[in-house]
């Protein structure tokens, strides 16, 4: 038997992804001991050495001075006059609290009304509570007066 021998040609390799087409362009460097490249060191310049300080003498480092800030614009009034809001606004004697009954029962009420009579407190009926103559608390009655009276 004969045996045939086919020849497999070798794939063709695609494009090089761009990196490795711009290493190929950068020229490389000798190789020192163990493939590390070799980096070339910077010329030295001639300089003129520093005056050498006498042992235990620090030199001193001028730092520059930080940026100065912009001032702020201020604008300097004559007499501050009490704005007409702040004019109105005048500490009076509180309002003595609001006494409150719950005379009707919510039920059958629609829910918003039975929970007015739970936030403003009630357990039961008939309960008298105490609660501070403000407009919040002056809303919520005003929203239930026909299960709840103000007394006194």
């Amino acid at each position: 038997m004969e045996k045939k021998t086919i020849k497999k040609e070798a794939p063709k390799k695609a494009d090089k992804p761009l990196a490795e087409k711009a290493e190929e362009k950068t020229p490389k460097k000798a190789a020192g001991k163990k493939g590390k490249p070799v980096v070339a060191e910077p010329e030295k310049k001639a300089s003129v050495s520093p005056a050498v300080e006498p042992a235990g003498k620090a030199t001193s480092v001028e730092l520059a001075a930080p940026p100065a800030l912009p001032e702020p614009d201020v604008k300097p009034s004559v007499e501050e006059t009490p704005s007409p809001r702040k004019a109105r606004v005048e500490k009076s004697v509180p309002a003595p609290p609001l006494r409150l009954r719950w005379v009707r029962s919510a039920i059958g009420s629609p829910k918003k009304h039975k929970r007015i009579v739970q936030g403003l407190g009630f357990h039961h009926l008939r309960e008298i509570i105490t609660r501070p103559d403000t407009p919040m608390i002056r809303g919520m009655v005003g929203r239930i007066p026909h299960l709840v009276e103000i007394m006194d």
